[in-house]
């Protein structure tokens, strides 16, 4: 067969190539595609759990749609490999070898490879070493980096957020080698790390990544999130995705982080609340709206005991809320956004409506006892009962702060980390 390279600009989408390739019918393709639009799944995932097709030929049919986008492989050979390796059950990695397949660009593990090595994360021929079990073994990359022991799990988990920005375009290889030098040499974070570059633009505000999410939570393992990454850039999918495909987490699990993950990018919610929200929701014994419900009841009652001790007024409150663009659920965090109340303020007083749920206290107490640390700048009266309540790992933090709170702390248990 011969190999045409020549870009090609019709259409290339997952459906289209499978139906040019036979294998599955333009009817089966309008059934997922509203199956898709109901249950908000992506449509290749749809089609496997509907029987249209299996897993191999999905990503058969990711990899050749890569291919032909990349302009390595134009779209009538790639519709003929795909439609070989469907027929024949294989790989279309095999179907490529079975014609005389070269490649003669980079591979994912080398591009990897090569950036952990330029930013001095990993020697040459460790990564040499690696790739060669890679591809023996069938494992990851990363399975057998941080198998034999060749890089240290933060610095890969690292390394793998900077390749995946720079696949994404979303900054340059040279910026990403720079940036992830200065997270090494300052034990930083990647994200962290870009916040102090002025040449490159860092993560917009309040975005957290999906796995970033679930990691902090506790409910993948480091293992899992790097596995997942380097996959997910493999096979051109989503890491939630993935994650539900190895049954690490349920898909009502992926549904909720990724509606979480939209209030902590609009800032309705902190990562002390999602995190809260997501193990609340992974036990079962709360769905995520009664999670928000109850959050929002006791932002209430924060606020409330906020006016009556008279640290803020309704005005303040109105001032408060003109000020913001985001949708907030917790209006005693807008009131500190904007400069309302003090941060210590704001820990005594949801402190006080704890003790008060708790029958600690009387209400008219709290009240009392903020109103005292209004005029005396303590919270002395509260010591006693705080030394019970309180658990300083629940405190607010800013970000990026509390990544770094969450990485450290993310085995222990929480008090009550609604709060």
């Amino acid at each position: 067969m011969h190999f045409s390279r020549i870009k090609s600009d019709q259409p290339t989408s997952i459906g289209q190539l499978l139906i040019s390739a036979k294998a599955i019918s333009v009817q089966s393709l309008e059934e997922v595609l509203s199956m898709s639009k109901q249950l908000r799944m992506p449509s290749g995932r749809v089609m496997i759990m509907s029987g249209f097709i299996c897993q191999k030929t999905l990503e058969s049919a990711l990899q050749a749609q890569t291919m032909i986008r990349n302009n390595v492989l134009n779209l009538e050979s790639a519709i003929e490999l795909l439609e070989e390796a469907h027929q024949n059950d294989v790989a279309f990695e095999e179907t490529l070898a079975r014609h005389g397949w070269k490649s003669s660009s980079p591979t994912l593990l080398s591009e990897l490879g090569e950036l952990l090595v330029s930013a001095t994360l990993l020697n040459r021929s460790d990564l040499t070493k690696a790739i060669e079990q890679s591809t023996t073994t069938g494992d990851s990359l990363t399975q057998c980096l941080l198998g034999k022991h060749l890089v240290r799990t933060f610095d890969l988990m690292n390394g793998l957020n900077a390749f995946t920005m720079v696949r994404l375009k979303k900054i340059s290889l040279s910026d990403a080698v720079n940036v992830l030098r200065k997270a090494v040499a300052s034990g930083l974070t990647f994200d962290q790390a870009l916040l102090r570059c002025d040449a490159v633009t860092p993560p917009e505000r309040g975005y957290v990544r999906i796995g970033d999410l679930l990691n902090l939570t506790g409910l993948i393992s480091d293992t899992d999130l790097l596995d997942a990454i380097e996959t997910s850039l493999t096979r051109n999918v989503m890491v939630g995705e993935l994650l539900v495909e190895r049954r690490i987490i349920s898909l009502y699990v992926l549904h909720c982080a990724l509606e979480i993950q939209q209030m902590l990018y609009y800032r309705s919610i902190n990562l002390q609340q999602a995190r809260a929200f997501l193990l609340s929701v992974n036990s079962g014994s709360i769905t995520l709206e009664q999670c928000i419900s109850t959050c929002e009841q006791f932002g209430s009652e924060v606020v409330d005991l906020l006016l009556e001790a008279e640290i803020v007024s309704h005005e303040d409150l109105r001032t408060a809320h003109g000020l913001s663009n985001d949708r907030t659920i917790d209006g005693a965090e807008l009131l500190f956004d904007q400069g309302f109340v003090e941060r210590t303020q704001l820990d005594i007083a949801r402190r006080c409506v704890r003790m008060v749920q708790d029958k600690f206290i009387p209400r008219e107490q709290a009240v009392k006892v903020l109103a005292s640390y209004l005029n005396t700048g303590t919270d002395s009266e509260i010591t006693q009962v705080h030394e019970v309540m309180s658990d300083d790992k629940c405190r607010k933090f800013s970000e990026p702060e509390i990544f770094d709170s969450l990485a450290a702390s993310k085995k222990t248990s929480w008090h009550n980390p609604l709060v």
